[in-house]
């Protein structure tokens, strides 16, 4: 098991690489982050800047800020 998370580990980080918070792909955290904080406020499941929204993928955490209203998070505030 150990060995497979290893390797997905690896696949995340040669398919980010550099561009960890920068992509066109839709599918990218950086991306779906933005998406699913303006969701999640609809929901009602966050309020303005509370709750904290995160994407693991492989070795990388992809982390939307804290004190930011949550429906107007922009790929380019993550980190």
């Amino acid at each position: 098991m150990a060995s497979h998370q290893q390797s997905a580990a690896s696949a995340a980080d040669s398919i980010y690489g550099n561009e960890l918070v920068t992509s066109t792909d839709q599918h990218h955290p950086a991306n779906l982050i933005p998406e699913l904080c303006r969701q999640f406020y609809r929901l009602g499941w966050v309020t303005g800047t509370g709750g904290g929204i995160s994407i693991r993928s492989g070795n990388n955490v992809f982390i939307a800020p804290s004190g930011v209203q949550k429906e107007r998070i922009s790929p380019s505030d993550l980190f």
